[in-house]
């Protein structure tokens, strides 16, 4: 009987730090640039949202191009398979799939739903016009 309650204690053990592990997890994993690569409004296929792209960084800052959103970076949480971004109204993402090269992120964004799939990539670089430098003197 002993062997049986200690052997539940462990297993509630791990299945509760399992649970904490992956919040933990799913923020690592999102450490990165993602661009999206198909976009879904109402579960229907939309352009409008070619371009997007979400910037996840240390120490949980996220920058984002997504229309409605703030322009600056702004704080985020994980919670499960949940994304919270920290704004005046919190905008919380579902994170239906996630792996090393491709994210599905789910909201609603005044009352309509989208889903973003989304490919993990390079930033762009910044580019600088070389016409625009002034000559060089010899």
């Amino acid at each position: 009987m002993k062997r049986l309650l200690g052997t539940c204690i462990v297993i509630v053990a791990f299945w509760v730090s399992g649970c904490e592990n992956t919040a933990q997890d799913h923020r690592l994993d999102l450490i990165g640039y993602w661009v999206v690569e198909k976009a879904f409004r109402d579960k229907k296929e939309t352009p409008l949202l070619e371009g997007v792209f979400f910037k996840f960084d240390e120490p949980r800052i996220l920058l984002t191009n997504l229309p409605n959103t703030s322009d600056l970076p702004t704080t985020f949480e994980c919670k499960n398979n949940k994304v919270i971004q920290n704004l005046a109204v919190p905008i919380e993402y579902t994170i239906q799939k996630i792996d090393q090269a491709s994210l599905v992120l789910a909201f609603e964004m005044n009352n309509t739903p989208f889903e973003l799939h989304l490919k993990k990539t390079e930033p762009p670089l910044m580019e600088t016009a070389v016409d625009s430098l002034p000559p060089t003197q010899e």
